[in-house]
């Protein structure tokens, strides 16, 4: 077989089969196929040869681009045939891919350059038979831009065709407008005054595929008519404008809608037609300014010279419009104070001063004296601010009436002072006092705010020492008079008095020294917050409360809330007081209590020489005149 298939079979049949294996059609006389010796049944072949499709769909003939809706292009041509012109049977190719671009491919020089530099586009649809329309909408596109397209097509057999005739026919590429419609206007425009100088002005955003801005426009003249107008550009990104910084007075507002165009884009920049009109009315609000902090002062031989931060905003806590420029309805100036002393004196107005001036030099301050100041506008004078003294540079904190007051030593003033150039870290001290009711017990109720920027409170603050706390009390013929009120408690004596502070959680009882001839109780604290002086049992030796616990649930993790635990003692006769600490079996832990933040009182950190305890329960043991006090805390971790 392998040497003579030829000489195996008759010229006739050897020139059929070649015939075969060619692919020729060559017919021969059936007398010569007759005559033909048939071959061998044991020795037969039979080949077979599939066509590889080798030939490319033929390209598209009739792309063509129109505008649709604002944002959209619609592409339509007819479906091409896979087999292109070759055989007269007709097929559906096997897919489309569609480009565009902002240029054409006589921009470039050639279709292949510009088909490498265009933008694939995605949902161009299932090829239909050959002869039939298709479409292609296209959304999303850039309103005002011109847009340039081709197509390919490609069959089974991974054969692409070349790019549509249109596309490879210069001056012909398909190409549209697309359409660039005024957008829609914006909705449900609302005006509403939040304070005495600020508007916020609300819309509901309409939809449009190239929206770029608001405009906002704000007629403040009588007739409203928005022929004199001021406009604000408004970000796309929100629905609410606050207009700040304004007078009394009518403001009306309408809004219109920008959408994208030149010069940094190729449309046009169109705008809505305005929305419905909105107004609102700002009315002057006749309230103080806030009293000034930030209190400095620097004495030296030739004087003394105050220093204090610029107020910016009412007593309220309310800010000003422009709190860096005030108007003259919000601060107007300052007035810088002197006296003799902090409190229980009058103070003599020593000068005004403007706005932008922040200091002012005594050229004949002497350590007698101690300075406050007031800032000023149409309606008044704010509280007198914190006074400091020249004699230590201590600084006082006064109830409005001068009869109570927390004075702080120099060294701890720095706590309230905050950075330098920094006035939101510096604090603002507000006291306030409320009305009292003998049935309860409370001879006098002050407390003492704390402000940081002049603005948030807050009730954390603590000093690094020890301030004294004045509370001055008023007495009938031989009882404390309760603060407030014109009626004296049934038989109460100023022995009997005590000091309470309320820590946030509930009220530790202080005790305090007793002055009957200034008729003050006195104490030694660091904190700030609300303090009673309230009618209480007072023994004339040392004595504990357990209510004078602060907390009896250490968590040392130290985010500043229940790090240690405080015991609150009463000592009138500065007997020598000792606190132990032992865990549940009895073994010493602490051997001597540190002071804690008050004279008369112990402090205990959840730690035993300088490492932390083992949560659990333990017992403390406070002895002081022959009196031993116990009681459990526990340590939580």
């Amino acid at each position: 077989m392998s040497r003579g298939l030829g000489r195996l079979m008759a010229p006739p049949a050897r020139t059929a089969l070649l015939a075969s294996l060619l692919g020729w059609a060559i017919a021969l006389p059936p007398a010569l196929l007759h005559a033909a010796e048939p071959p061998p049944p044991s020795d037969s072949l039979t080949i077979t040869f599939t066509p590889r499709d080798v030939w490319p769909p033929a390209p598209v003939q009739d792309l063509a681009a129109s505008p649709g809706a604002e944002g959209q292009l619609l592409l339509e041509w007819t479906a091409p045939d896979s087999n292109g012109d070759l055989v007269p049977q007709k097929t559906a190719v096997a897919g489309y891919t569609v480009r565009i671009a902002t240029f054409s491919a006589d921009s470039v020089g050639s279709t292949t350059t510009w088909w490498n530099m265009a933008q694939d586009v995605n949902g161009e649809p299932m090829p239909a038979f050959p002869g039939t329309p298709q479409s292609l909408l296209l959304n999303g596109l850039e309103p005002g831009s011109t847009f340039y397209a081709a197509i390919l097509s490609s069959d089974y057999s991974a054969n692409v065709s070349t790019i549509d005739v249109h596309a490879g026919t210069p001056g012909q590429q398909a190409f549209a407008l697309v359409f660039d419609a005024v957008p829609p206007a914006p909705t449900d425009l609302s005006a509403v005054a939040v304070n005495a100088s600020t508007i916020r002005v609300t819309w509901t955003a309409p939809a449009g595929p190239d929206l770029d801005f608001y405009r906002l426009y704000i007629d403040q003249t009588d007739p409203y008519d928005f022929a004199d107008t001021s406009v604000v550009a408004v970000d796309l990104s929100t629905d609410t404008y606050m207009h700040t910084m304004l007078g009394p007075g009518t403001y009306y507002y309408r809004i219109a809608v920008v959408d994208k165009g030149a010069p940094d884009w190729r449309g046009h920049a169109l705008e809505s037609a305005p929305s419905s009109f909105s107004s609102e009315t700002i009315r002057l609000v006749v309230r103080p300014p806030q009293a000034p902090f930030g209190i400095d002062i620097a004495t030296n031989p030739s004087g003394a010279r105050i220093d204090w931060l610029p107020v910016r905003r009412y007593d309220d806590l309310t800010p000003f419009a422009d709190p860096l420029a005030p108007g003259p309805q919000e601060l107007s100036g300052y007035q810088v104070y002197r006296a003799t002393a902090a409190t229980h004196v009058d103070w003599t107005s020593m000068i005004s001063l403007s706005t932008d001036t922040l200091t002012w030099t005594d050229p004949a301050g002497g350590p007698e004296y101690c300075y406050s100041v007031k800032a000023l506008n149409g309606t008044g004078a704010s509280p007198r601010s914190m006074a400091r003294c020249s004699a230590d540079e201590s600084a006082w904190v006064s109830t409005p009436d001068d009869s109570s007051s927390l004075l702080i030593p120099l060294q701890w003033v720095k706590a309230l002072m905050g950075a330098p150039g920094q006035p939101d870290t510096a604090y603002l001290v507000k006291v306030s006092s409320a009305p009292c009711d003998p049935a309860s017990g409370v001879m006098k109720d002050i407390r003492f705010a704390t402000y940081r920027g002049g603005a948030l409170v807050d009730p954390a603050l603590r000093l690094d020492g020890l301030a004294t706390l004045t509370l001055h009390y008023q007495t009938g013929t031989s009882s404390v008079v309760p603060s407030g009120l014109d009626v004296a408690a049934p038989a109460p004596q100023p022995g009997n008095l005590s000091v309470f502070w309320f820590n946030g959680s509930k009220w530790l009882q202080l005790y305090g020294k007793l002055d009957s001839i200034d008729r003050v109780m006195v104490v030694e604290t660091r904190f700030f917050g609300e303090y009673q002086l309230r009618l209480a049992a007072r023994a004339n030796s040392f004595t504990f409360n357990p209510a004078g616990i602060t907390n009896r649930f250490i968590t040392p993790n130290g985010d500043g809330k229940n790090d240690n635990v405080v015991f609150f003692f009463d000592n009138p006769a500065a007997a020598e007081v000792v606190g132990k600490i032992f865990d549940s079996r009895g073994r010493l832990v602490v051997g001597a209590l540190p002071v804690g933040p008050a004279p008369n009182s112990l402090i205990w950190d959840g730690s035993a020489n300088g490492a932390p305890v083992a949560s659990g329960p333990y017992i403390y043991q406070i002895q002081a005149d022959n009196k031993t006090f116990t009681g459990t805390v526990y340590v939580i971790k």
